[in-house]
């Protein structure tokens, strides 16, 4: 019988290795410029989604225009905040962002009554445990820019919280596409304005190829994430999202040579068994 954890299990990985390429585009660019061409790049592949899939338009309540506003707003100041944090270390940046399922877990278990089985909690608690390992100090130090990493989860995590309402009400895709241009709106102003670098940046053809990758690696998961959340809460995806990190910190050790702790790699055991554990 077909299970949606499946697909909630490609979500994160796709999201790794797009989080892994936004680390190299940002080493080329920026953080500002960086997150302003993956937002168009992500937006622009949402719209050809929608297009394809043709779904019917929402009803626009007030339940999904308060729910889609205020997860937006806070999504796009996570890009912003998650973008400058990847100027540092990539595998202390991203465990740190990725913390940001335990705020929609609580949040989704206190308010919108949601339940897991016995395994399903084991299976979160073990992954859980892991992330947040990978996010922990060195020799008693904060490593990387823990600040971004924290304002980030807290945006991220009420932002996703927040969403479901929209979800339900206006479906996956016209949800995924309003927040693009809403979170597009706030970001290129934001760049544009703040940015001295913007008017001195020369768009080369790798650059732009880069960001259409990452942005479709971005939108389409997204729009997947989404669809998950309405078969099975916010909950349980957002879990399985967590386990991110742990191929990001992988890809950065052979390809970006950093170094893994010990505490890192026992987060990345930790995170691929509670992984095994939900996709029981």
């Amino acid at each position: 019988m077909y299970n949606p954890i499946y697909l909630a299990i490609l979500v994160p990985i796709i999201w790794a290795f797009a989080d892994f390429l936004s680390k190299i585009l940002i080493n080329w660019c920026g953080s500002k410029q960086a997150v302003l061409l993956v937002q168009i790049s992500a937006t622009l592949f949402t719209v050809v989604l929608v297009l394809f899939i043709k779904p019917p338009f929402p009803e626009l309540s007030s339940t999904f225009l308060i729910s889609i506003i205020s997860s937006s707003v806070l999504s796009a100041l996570a890009w912003i905040f998650f973008f400058k944090g990847l100027e540092g270390r990539l595998s202390i940046t991203e465990p740190i962002a990725y913390t940001w399922p335990l705020t929609t877990i609580v949040l989704s278990l206190t308010f919108y009554g949601e339940r897991l089985s016995i395994l399903d909690l084991l299976g979160i608690f073990i992954a859980l445990a892991g992330l947040v390992t990978l996010s922990l100090p060195k020799e008693g130090r904060l490593e990387g820019d823990v600040k971004f990493g924290l304002l980030t989860m807290i945006c991220w995590g009420v932002g996703t919280f927040l969403l479901k309402p929209a979800i339900l009400c206006g479906g996956p895709c016209y949800t995924v596409l309003f927040s693009r241009f809403i979170q597009l709106g706030l970001i290129a102003p934001f760049v544009l304005i703040s940015s001295r670098e913007t008017r001195t940046f020369r768009f080369s053809l790798k650059v732009g190829l880069l960001a259409l990758v990452i942005g479709a690696a971005n939108g389409g998961p997204f729009m997947l994430y989404t669809w998950v959340v309405s078969k099975l809460g916010a909950a349980l995806p957002a879990a399985i999202s967590s386990v991110s990190p742990a191929i990001v910190v992988l890809l950065s050790y052979f390809f970006l040579k950093e170094r893994l702790t010990r505490k890192q790699i026992g987060g990345v055991v930790g995170a691929m068994a509670g992984l095994i554990l939900l996709s029981v």
